[in-house]
């Protein structure tokens, strides 16, 4: 288990691949914040991936031993997603959908009974 404290939002590497996620040994991450383990056997690390230009593309959760900090001597490498043959991360899937509501539409319309009209006729004993 790796027992190096790592603080939040530091930069991390991956010391093992994670098919589910498109992710490789040696990728570089940002740790955002753990999860405890249910069973109490290891806790889990979130970690938000950024492409090459700064830009989110994916927020996974991978065990704690699954991380290194980085090192003065590591040296990022750049990867392409779409050439690994691999399924892209689900931030980066086309099938979203997105739903919008008009917040200018008017409401229905509701049509008003009068009490008094809608009383039945009747005679006062």
């Amino acid at each position: 288990m790796n027992n190096t404290p790592i603080p939040l939002y530091s930069r991390i590497s991956l010391n093992r691949n994670f098919p589910e996620y498109n992710l490789k040994r040696g990728d570089v991450a940002t740790f955002i914040d753990t999860v405890p383990d249910p069973e109490g056997i290891e806790e889990g690390y979130i970690l938000e991936v950024f492409n090459a230009l700064g830009e989110s593309i994916d927020v996974v959760t991978v065990p704690k031993s699954a991380v290194s900090p980085l090192r003065s001597n590591d040296i990022p490498r750049v990867r392409s997603l779409l050439l690994s043959g691999l399924k892209r991360p689900r931030s980066m899937r086309a099938n979203h959908r997105i739903i919008i509501i008009d917040s200018q539409k008017k409401p229905p319309k509701i049509k008003r009974v009068d009490s008094k009209s809608s009383k039945k006729k009747g005679k006062s004993v």
